[in-house]
């Protein structure tokens, strides 16, 4: 085990795997708050027989939890940038 203080201990390969997690998160989080009613059709819609919409507040939950993917996906890859540089 290699215990340092500070300085980049991940390594090159450990970063672009944080940079490419960044990049999902963010990809995930904009469909997530561009269309919510898509998101409910992937998770949701097998569990109700009948054709139901999702709610308003369903809706307004997904963008709220897209916002915070995508500003997680923002951060990580900005951190991540800054580490190789």
């Amino acid at each position: 085990m290699v215990f340092r203080m500070g300085g980049n201990v991940l390594g090159k390969e450990g970063e672009i795997m944080y940079i490419v997690l960044g990049i999902i998160l963010i990809i995930i989080g904009g469909m997530m708050i561009i269309n919510p009613k898509l998101v409910w059709e992937i998770t949701e819609s097998w569990k109700n027989d009948r054709s139901a919409e999702p709610s308003n507040f369903y809706k307004i939950n997904v963008r709220i939890g897209g916002g915070v993917f995508l500003l997680v996906g923002l951060a990580g890859v900005i951190y991540s940038l800054s580490q190789m540089i």
